[in-house]
């Protein structure tokens, strides 16, 4: 067997393998779906209310702006820095 015969068969197990783990947990999921038990209207409103981040927290206060030079100006005459929030990833889920 050559290098590259080696390659493609290493290649094609890590896929299959690949292959069987994501199918195995999105059976896992459903099974796990599938049991759970049901929420009603006013459980959901409570775990919501529970789950939303505290009013007071300080970089709820800041300014925002729409443009990173819009703000860089606006720091530049306040004399202050430029706080911004990066988000990276899926855009169903921060990475």
């Amino acid at each position: 067997m050559n290098s590259e015969e080696h390659q493609s068969q290493s290649f094609m197990r890590r896929h299959l393998v690949q292959q069987v783990s994501l199918s195995s947990a999105c059976l896992l999921l459903w099974a796990a779906m599938a049991t759970a038990p049901a929420i009603d209207e006013a459980a959901f409103a409570k775990l919501h209310h529970q789950l939303q981040p505290p009013q007071d927290e300080a970089w709820r206060g800041l300014p925002w702006q729409d443009s990173i030079l819009k703000a860089k100006a606006l720091a530049a005459t306040q004399e202050k820095p430029v706080y911004m929030l990066v988000r990276s990833g899926h855009p169903l889920g921060c990475v």
